[in-house]
């Protein structure tokens, strides 16, 4: 069976993106903060455009907060850091490092779901409101 994801896979691909999650955060924040503010000005009579315009903002900060999580996460993996310093006859160390492992593993398959959801739910949001219009 193949897996299209596992921890080391996202290792790399953070290692190789770790110059953008500071900025990824920043614009999260700076998108999710104008939402807010444009979520008071949307009425029941506002039109459709200013809506998904709305939802647009929502779903590009929370997909910026996503991979910036992402990144933060898989930057260092535990499990790594132990193997490299690990005696191969520790019991505790092996305990640990299947432990780390597991843990990496349960990451990676919630952000393989994370990841695409934002993108996902504009989508559907759309559907919605087009669909109520």
């Amino acid at each position: 069976m193949k897996l299209y994801f596992s921890p080391s896979l996202f290792h790399l691909i953070a290692k190789n993106t770790a110059h953008f999650r500071w900025r990824l955060l920043c614009w999260s924040s700076a998108l999710l903060t104008l939402f807010v503010l444009l979520q008071s000005q949307v009425s029941s009579y506002t039109p459709s455009a200013l809506v998904l315009l709305a939802l647009l903002i929502l779903s590009i900060g929370l997909q910026f907060l996503v991979c910036s999580a992402f990144i933060f996460f898989f930057l260092q993996l535990p499990s790594k850091k132990l193997a490299a310093t690990m005696n191969s006859k520790d019991k505790e160390s092996r305990y640990w490092l299947t432990l780390y492992k597991v843990v990496e593993w349960c990451e990676a398959t919630l952000f393989f779901i994370l990841l695409p959801l934002p993108c996902l739910m504009f989508f559907y949001a759309i559907f919605v409101v087009l669909r109520a219009s």
